[in-house]
């Protein structure tokens, strides 16, 4: 979960898919970090299909964002 380009929260298995051993590891190297900027035939980003490990390496994933509201509750 993210707000703002700040990590907030992420589960273990995101943390240790993109190579890192919290979330405050996570956090630390930001957003950018995951989500590259360009596709592997360096596209502009669009459709989440990547994530980007804690080397560089691009991960293939099927993933889905989605908004949420935080009633004013979120930093």
């Amino acid at each position: 979960m993210f707000h703002d380009q700040q990590v907030l929260f992420a589960n273990r298995a995101i943390t240790e898919m993109v190579g890192y051993d919290s979330v405050e590891q996570l956090r630390a190297a930001g957003l950018a970090s995951v989500f590259p900027s360009a596709g592997p035939d360096e596209q502009e980003a669009g459709p989440v299909n990547h994530l980007m490990q804690r080397d560089g390496t691009l991960v293939p994933v099927t993933a889905r964002l989605q908004s949420i509201s935080g009633r004013g509750a979120l930093p």
